[in-house]
């Protein structure tokens, strides 16, 4: 009976590793894809949850004409304290595929995190973060732009996927 109890534990404990291991945080670089070419677009504004997710969302506004200003607000389950991280991010269009390129703005040390955007409308996207089994080193945006043009197609290339809607 305890061997059964014990295997359940053992299983378990190796699922949610793979659960974490499989999702872990995208690819990240001291580069972005290009530097900000495009425009902010109004549409984008405003605040996004994450589905499944009532302790964390996103505001959305202009940084400049060509940055979004990005607020992640995260709301402490224990003590409901709320915290915030503040990003710029910009858009990079590689073929038919659109990137996501964020930085936290309070740390000029900080990567950039990258990540593949869907638009489904005006109220849902879809971030998908570039998956960080990468190991290769970039010396430029340029290099890291052709990999990604190269490898963008390939199953493993990005993670899971992440919805979000605006309210």
């Amino acid at each position: 009976m305890k061997t059964k109890s014990l295997n359940r534990i053992i299983l378990f404990v190796l699922l949610m590793s793979s659960v974490i291991i499989f999702s872990g945080c995208p690819y990240s670089s001291k580069y972005p894809i290009s530097e900000p070419n495009s425009s902010v677009d109004k549409n984008y504004f405003g605040k996004w949850k994450q589905e499944n997710s009532e302790n964390l969302y996103y505001e959305v506004s202009k940084f400049s004409d060509l940055e979004y200003k990005i607020i992640e607000v995260s709301i402490s389950v224990t003590d409901s304290s709320v915290s915030q991280t503040i990003y710029s991010g910009h858009i990079t269009s590689i073929k038919d595929i659109i990137f996501l390129n964020i930085k936290d703005s309070e740390n000029p040390d900080a990567n950039y995190l990258l990540y593949k955007i869907d638009f489904m409308s005006d109220k849902e996207i879809t971030l998908t973060g570039i998956t960080d089994y990468i190991k290769k080193e970039f010396n430029s945006s340029e290099e890291l732009k052709s990999y990604i043009e190269k490898n963008m197609y390939v199953d493993y290339f990005f993670q899971s996927e992440n919805k979000y809607y605006k309210k």
